[in-house]
């Protein structure tokens, strides 16, 4: 079943970050707290060593931008006593960045 959910939704195509395994662990008020952040910035000539786009092709790319969160997530099914343990590729997070707004998202795990 993730075999043709990941042919059907194009993840192959994605960029995606080198490592694929993150720690999540804890919450904010615990001793031990892992979470994972990323970070899209836009390119800027001064602290950058590749020569950017202008502010305007950045923009206008940044529009039509989407970053997809994929998580594979598990489930118990009832029907089947053998196998139990069912897993899915959970696609339901999503975000369309607006050029001169911050998105910030707090995604919770159980």
């Amino acid at each position: 079943m993730l075999i043709i959910k990941v042919t059907t939704l194009g993840i192959k195509e994605f960029y995606c970050p080198d490592s694929r395994e993150f720690a999540a662990l804890g919450n904010i008020l615990s001793e031990t707290y892992k979470y994972f952040e990323f970070n899209v910035n836009k390119c800027d000539n001064a602290t950058s060593p590749v020569v950017c786009a202008t502010p305007a092709e950045i923009d206008a790319v940044q529009k039509t931008l989407e970053i997809d969160l994929y998580v594979v997530n598990s489930y118990f099914d009832f029907d089947d006593y053998n196998n139990p343990i069912k897993t899915y590729i959970d696609d339901r997070f999503y975000y369309n960045l607006i050029p001169g707004f911050t998105k910030l998202s707090a995604v919770k795990i159980q």
